[in-house]
């Protein structure tokens, strides 16, 4: 039974039912419509047949009549002519008479004409016999008088008659007088010419007398001739004229005869024709009355049966635009045109999944609907646009849940055709698909990649646009197996990890997991098997299988020629392959739908021609741009956050579970420390962009929020230089004990001891007699009562604690400290989370200390870090794209790959991270809970607890003693401070190359001291700051800064212009005791030649110099100086060393080092420590302040020098 058409619902009108539909329609019409003119034939036929009888009948009566008329007037025509014959007889007999008469007369004349004749040639022979006598004898008697010798001799020579013959003269006596008196002429002249007058003469006469009676004989002979032959004529003419007169009357006769019966004849003809004539005339307007009314018959019959067709059409045009409505073609079109195909003019991505993709257009052979015109102009007025080139087409979108496994067969000499359609159909997918929601696995194993290259100008390497296409397109075998492989793998972990049930589908997953939804992966191939092992085949098999279900479609292009010369066990593993799959066949430019249908019609797909490389260059960077737009693919923070009325509420008595993602729809993935089993400490790898800090974020934050400060310390290491955990430092956190960002080694190391002693503290309450049966803290907890938080360690880039080999001692020590932490910690709560990009990194630490992390999380890394994270689950890696952040897999049990969770990192902006920690720190600061977090910074203005901005920001800081704040310790106990204390030696002087750094720290030293002064109005201080040193080009003058802002009377500020007046008045008021206490900054001692001793004569400026450091106790005054070399501070001033008794160095030379301060590795020292020396005291490492950055610089400045004179 036909299926009605639902136009409501044009997205779900499938081209092959609505095309069997409209073929169903039309051969419904069409067998109606030759039923109806099968019968209207056969009425016609019938009354055609009838009709021509009734003419037939009609002509048959006719011609009879006219037969017989003619018959009639045959016989009268044969009387006439018979009469006539007879008569023409008659005369034919006299003529016939009279002729043979003629005859007889003419014979009579030629017998006498004969007979004559006969005479006249026996007289004419008695003529020629007489001259022939005649010439004998002459002859006779020529040869007597002759001598035979003379003739013979003559007739031998040389003449012009040599032709003659001896015999010649013999000869003479010819048949006729004139040729035998020409030859007597002949020989005449030819005796003549021999000289035989005598000879000649004679001939001439004989010839002569010859000619003359031969002529004169003649003569009479004629006369006689022309006599008879005369009289013969004349009686001729005379019977002539006879025979004539009479025939001429028998010809007469004849005439008159003819003309005679020929005048009977054509009247008997008009009679006939007249007779007929009107016969015919009388049978015409029967025949025009039966025509006419034959004519009338059939016109009604026609008329009948137009109307019937008519009403066929008429029915048919109205059922078929009430089957399909034109307004609801239009709609089903313009949403093909207009919603999935692509418009590459005004191409924007698409923010939606399509629920289908047009390929291009479903054809069947049209011109059988053509047969009729009335219905070709009917389809082809109202709905031409479904019919071009002789076939009916509707736009072909799939469905990629039902048709995604597509195959594709071609032969050898379609190749080109066939890239050019399988480059159309990855187009359009990739365009018709939300950007992010689709990537491609590309296999071209003949042409090098060139089947694909198109699809290159939409990626950008190590951008996000590089997801589209995962690990490049493949070519050889070992590729294509991988490849092949990882698609499995992520299948498995589809099925595993987001499919719950065996009835689930991707799409139903994707619809609830939101932002975490899986995109769709289109596993092309090209030139199918080539390249491609038993193996592999198996492989596509399985994804064939169980893709569609996961998300992933196969396209196979497959090549004839390929598979004819593949092997016996592809071509079995294929043929359970193509049961599978959507098959076309190429055909002539199209491709024939393989697939059976119940109707058993021929379809063909005709897909859309290959965008122009023009297009593609005009839609790619509208394409990168959305993907960019689109950015990564992002689980909120949101999902995972705990929830605000939870804040503070969670134990960690028994374990720490710290929600950090993400996995599938609606399961969210949590960091499980401390729980019963292996799962204490967790490793994390990502490469750079992977999303390692993030899930460090996500961690912490969930973790300040779940856990308050009495269940949870955390302790932050940052190797990294970066900002991206200063934001921590900024707010007041009580869940946080150290914070250190770009941590030096030495802190890390600081950091390890400082827990090793904690363990052993610990170690020692779970041993104490009443506690002597805890074994871990969750014991401890329960039996005493007591609160004892759970310790979190993260250590971000961790390698660099490790980067040096194990002869280095801090990584000795730190290795062995981080080894024995991870073995006992657990049972203390202490739990450690290494992050870094590169496991490899870590040189210095023995691979074996990885077996005490249970717990493992892969981002994006190579294939070698996944190695060493994940074992022999490596594989699951190579599943998470490079530009892919936030994917990562999470592993509770040393990379056992059946534990593999595949997840996704929450991810919050900077903005709601600063309100959440606003909100954090609010909440403690209501609880009157302040932190007391040990922060390791070098930027001051990282830190709002850096005592310089406190003091800028109005607190009240007293300072009683001269300290100097210069910077961080390396030690998490230590608070680093230089004390200017009364008595000898208490001066500072700084060594080392660095300027800008030693100027900062000569800033840093006059706030200190600008503090104590304030803090000791009391008493008379100064400070005097003499600037000898050059500011880098881009650094700010912050001391001509701040001295601008400062108007005191104590404290004085000199250049190297005026720093010798400066220096003497400074000199006399501290001599003459003015000045109760006096402290001055010397900048750039070496560039204060004044100030040297290297005259014959001592300079007065170096003597009071000198005089002031040697006698700062006597004199109450302490001098900070800075050098950049100990060797010239030595030459130049010999023995005043041991007169600075705090001295800081950078880094400079051991030797120098070894001189200086007693330290021998002042070569490796970092750019960004010092080393400082306190006389009687061990070395101590720190880290300068830096100044803050430019465009804060000025402003804190200002600040703070507000802030002192107001003080």
């Amino acid at each position: 039974m036909e299926k009605k058409i639902d136009w409501t619902k044009v997205n779900q009108i499938e081209p092959k039912h609505l095309i069997w539909l409209i073929d169903n329609r039309i051969k419904e019409f069409y067998t109606v419509f030759r039923s109806e003119t099968d019968r209207q034939d056969n009425l016609k036929h019938s009354m055609e047949k009838d009709q021509e009888k009734e003419r037939a009948d009609f002509k048959t009566k006719v011609a009879r009549k006219l037969e017989f008329i003619r018959i009639e007037k045959s016989n009268l025509e044969d009387e006439i002519l018979s009469e006539k014959q007879l008569v023409l007889q008659e005369i034919n007999s006299y003529k016939k008479q009279l002729k043979n008469e003629r005859n007889e007369v003419y014979r009579r004349i030629e017998a006498a004409k004969a007979e004559r004749r006969k005479q006249l040639e026996a007289e004419y022979d008695r003529l020629n016999q007489s001259g022939n006598d005649r010439v004998d004898g002459i002859l006779s008697s020529l040869k007597r008088s002759l001598n035979a010798e003379t003739i013979d001799e003559l007739l031998t020579q040389e003449t012009d008659f040599t032709f003659m013959q001896k015999t010649a003269i013999e000869d003479i006596n010819f048949a006729t007088v004139e040729k035998m008196a020409n030859q007597l002429e002949y020989m005449r002249g030819f005796f003549a010419r021999k000289k035989a007058k005598k000879y000649a003469s004679e001939l001439g006469k004989f010839s002569q007398w010859v000619l003359e009676q031969t002529n004169r004989e003649k003569k009479e002979l004629k006369e006689i001739c022309d006599k008879d032959c005369c009289e013969i004529g004349l009686e001729i003419k005379k019977y002539d004229k006879i025979f004539c007169e009479k025939m001429n009357q028998a010809g007469a006769h004849i005439k008159e005869i003819e003309n005679k019966y020929e005048k009977r004849i054509h009247q008997l003809n008009e009679e006939y024709q007249i007779k007929v004539q009107k016969y015919t005339e009388q049978k015409r307007e029967q025949e025009i009355e039966l025509n006419q009314r034959l004519a009338d018959e059939r016109k009604k019959l026609d008329t009948s049966n137009s109307e019937a067709l008519l009403a066929l059409y008429q029915k048919f045009y109205s059922d078929f635009r009430e089957f399909i409505p034109r307004k609801n073609l239009t709609e089903y079109l313009n949403y093909h045109l207009s919603i999935l195909r692509p418009n590459y003019e005004r191409y924007s991505c698409r923010e939606q999944l399509p629920e289908q993709i047009e390929i291009g257009k479903l054809c069947v052979d049209a011109m059988p609907y053509f047969e009729d015109d009335a219905i070709k102009e009917f389809l082809m007025t109202d709905y031409g646009e479904l019919f071009s080139d002789g076939y009916l087409k509707l736009p072909y979108a799939i469905d990629l849940s039902e048709q995604g496994n597509m195959e594709f067969e071609y032969g050898a000499d379609d190749d080109k055709h066939v890239v050019r359609d399988i480059q159309s159909i990855v187009i359009s997918i990739l365009l018709e698909m939300p950007v992010m929601k689709v990537n491609f696995v590309l296999i071209d194993p003949l042409k090098s990649t060139n089947t694909f290259a198109p699809f290159n100008k939409f990626i950008e390497v190590n951008k996000s646009s590089a997801k589209l296409l995962t690990g490049g397109i493949v070519t050889s075998e070992e590729a294509i197996l991988g490849k092949l492989k990882i698609v499995n793998d992520h299948m498995e972990t589809i099925i595993s990890t987001c499919l719950k049930s065996n009835e689930m589908s991707i799409q139903e997953y994707n619809e609830k997991a939101g932002p975490n939804a899986e995109p769709y992966q289109i596993v092309t191939i090209m030139d199918f098997p080539a390249n491609f092992t038993p193996e592999a085949v198996k492989y596509l098999e399985k994804i064939v299988e169980m893709g569609p279900r996961c998300g992933v479609y196969t396209i196979i292009m497959m090549s004839k020629e390929q598979m004819d010369s593949a092997e016996p066990k592809i071509k079995a593993v294929y043929g359970n392959i193509k049961n599978r799959l959507y098959p076309y066949r190429f055909e002539n430019g199209r491709y024939v739908v393989m697939q059976k249908t119940s109707n058993e019609m021929k379809y063909m797909a005709e897909l859309f021609d290959m965008i122009t490389d023009k297009q593609i260059d005009a839609i790619a960077p509208v394409y990168k741009k959305g993907i960019a737009d689109a950015g990564r693919t992002i689980i909120d923070f949101n999902y995972v956050q705990i929830p605000r009325e939870e804040w503070f509420q969670a134990s960690t008595a028994d374990t720490i579970s710290i929600p950090i993602g993400m996995v599938g729809a609606d399961q969210i993935q949590s960091i499980q420390l401390g729980a019963k089993g292996v799962s204490h400490h967790a490793l994390i790898v990502g490469q750079t962009g992977s999303g390692k800090t993030t899930l460090l974020h996500a961690m912490i934050m969930n973790a300040l929020m779940k856990y308050s400060s009495k269940e949870l310390e955390i302790y932050l290491i940052d190797f990294k230089r970066g900002v991206e955990f200063k934001i921590y430092a900024n707010y007041n956190l009580p869940g946080f004990k150290v914070i250190a960002v770009e941590s030096e080694r030495e802190f890390g190391l600081s950091v390890l001891e400082h827990l090793e002693n904690e363990q052993r503290r610990r170690s020692g309450l779970f041993k104490s007699k009443k506690n002597s049966r805890c074994e871990d803290v969750a014991e401890y907890r329960e039996l005493t009562g007591e609160t004892m938080p759970r310790i979190l360690l993260v250590i971000d880039e961790y390698h660099e604690l490790f980067s040096a080999n194990h002869e280095d001692t801090i990584t000795a020590q730190s290795a062995d400290l981080l080894s024995r932490i991870l073995a006992q910690g657990r049972a203390f709560g202490i739990h450690v989370v290494l992050a870094t990009q590169s496991i490899a990194n870590a040189r210095g630490l023995d691979t074996a200390i990885y077996e005490l992390i249970a717990i493992r999380i892969a981002l994006k890394c190579s294939e070698a870090e996944g190695k060493l994270i994940l074992g022999d689950s490596a594989d699951a890696v190579n599943m998470i794209d490079a530009s892919d952040s936030g994917k990562a897999i999470y592993n509770a049990n040393c990379g056992d790959k059946d534990l593999n969770s595949i997840f996704r990192v929450a991810y919050m902006d900077s903005e709601k991270q600063m309100r959440l920690l606003s909100e954090i720190s609010e909440v403690y600061k209501e609880l009157n809970i302040i932190a007391d977090t040990r922060v390791m910074l070098s930027n001051v203005e990282d830190d709002p607890n850096n005592r310089y901005i406190k003091y800028a920001d109005g607190s009240d800081l007293i300072s009683s003693e001269a300290v100097l704040y210069l910077g961080e310790s390396l030690k998490v106990s230590g608070k680093f401070r230089i004390q200017l204390h009364p008595g000898y030696g208490s001066n500072l002087l700084i060594i080392g190359k660095n300027q800008k750094q030693a100027r900062e720290m000569c800033f840093y030293t006059l706030l200190s001291l600008m503090m104590y002064q304030k803090s000791n109005r009391e008493r008379a201080i100064e400070i005097y700051v003499y600037d000898y040193g050059m500011p880098e080009r881009g650094d700010t003058d912050f001391f001509i800064n701040i001295d601008r802002q400062i108007k005191s009377d104590c404290f004085y500020y000199a250049n190297k212009e005026n720093a010798l007046l400066q220096f003497r008045k400074m000199y006399e008021r501290i001599i003459s005791e003015e000045a109760e206490e006096t402290y001055f900054i010397f900048i750039g001692l070496k560039q204060a030649r004044d100030f040297r001793n290297d005259r014959i004569y001592s300079s007065e400026y170096y003597d009071m110099f000198v005089e002031l450091i040697q006698k700062n106790a006597l004199l109450n005054c302490h001098a900070i100086v800075w050098d950049d070399s100990i060797k010239i501070f030595h030459n130049n001033y010999q023995g005043l060393l041991s007169y600075f008794d705090e001295r800081i160095a950078f880094n400079m030379p051991d030797e120098d080092g070894e001189f200086y301060i007693d330290e021998t590795n002042c070569s490796k020292l970092s750019i960004s420590n010092a080393i400082y020396f306190s006389a009687g005291e061990g070395n101590q490492k720190f880290r300068p302040y830096i100044l803050p950055m430019v465009e804060y610089q000025e402003n804190w400045v200002y600040r703070f020098a507000e802030r002192w004179m107001k003080a």
